[in-house]
C-alpha cells in the first residue's frame, strides 16, 4: 500500500509534464510591439528602370557633354525604426503610423550603360563612374516622383505590417483592432 502510494504521489508530483507550465498571458505595449518592427530600412517594392541620364559639359553646365542609357532596380520602402505605434486601451484599438515611403537604393546595373557623345572630349577614362553616378541620381529622381510606385511600396508596407502585428494581436485576451495609416493619409487627432 505505501509503495502504491509513493508511486502515485510521484506520478502526479515528480512526473507531471504539465506542471509549471502556466498560460501566458501577453500584454500589448507600444514598445513590444515597436520592437518586433524595428529592422530598420524595408524595401516593399521593386522597380526596373531603364532611363537615360543627362551629363552636363563641365565648363557650360545648360549644354550636355553626353548622355547615358542604363537599367536600374529601385528599391522602395521605409525606415522601420521611424514607426510610431499607440495603443488605445480603452477602444482596443492599435494605430502604426508609418513614416514616408522613399527611395532606398538605387542599384545601376554598370553592364547596361551605353553613351551617346556629344562633346567627343568628355570620353575619357573617368568616363564610367560619372556616368554611374548621374545615373543613379537620374533613376531616384524618375522614381521619387512616380505616385504609382510610391502607392504600391505604401500598400505593399501596410499588408507587410498588418502580417507581422496581426498573429500577435489575435494572441490577447481581448479584440484589439489594428489600423496602419501610411504618412501621406494619416488619421488628424
Amino acid at each position: 500500500m505505501a509503495i502504491i502510494g509513493i508511486g502515485l504521489y510521484a506520478w502526479l508530483h515528480l512526473f507531471d509534464k504539465d506542471k509549471g507550465k502556466e498560460e501566458k498571458i501577453t500584454v500589448v505595449t507600444e514598445a513590444s510591439l515597436e520592437k518586433i518592427l524595428q529592422i530598420s530600412d524595408l524595401s516593399s517594392y521593386k522597380a526596373v528602370y531603364n532611363g537615360v541620364a543627362c551629363i552636363p559639359d563641365k565648363e557650360n553646365k545648360e549644354e550636355p557633354s553626353y548622355y547615358a542609357a542604363y537599367e536600374a532596380e529601385v528599391q522602395i520602402g521605409i525606415n522601420m525604426e521611424e514607426i510610431q505605434i499607440d495603443v488605445e486601451e480603452g477602444q482596443k484599438k492599435v494605430l502604426v503610423h508609418l513614416p514616408e515611403t522613399k527611395i532606398n537604393d538605387v542599384i545601376v546595373d554598370m553592364t547596361s550603360l551605353d553613351y551617346m557623345f556629344i562633346d567627343k572630349s568628355a570620353e575619357t577614362k573617368d568616363v564610367s563612374s560619372e556616368a554611374y553616378s548621374a545615373c543613379i541620381a537620374d533613376a531616384k529622381e524618375e522614381s521619387g516622383s512616380n505616385q504609382e510606385i510610391i502607392r504600391l511600396a505604401e500598400d505593399n508596407t501596410k499588408d507587410l505590417v498588418r502580417a507581422l502585428l496581426e498573429p500577435l494581436l489575435e494572441q490577447q485576451e481581448e479584440d484589439y483592432t489594428l489600423e496602419v495609416y501610411c504618412a501621406s493619409a494619416r488619421p488628424r487627432p
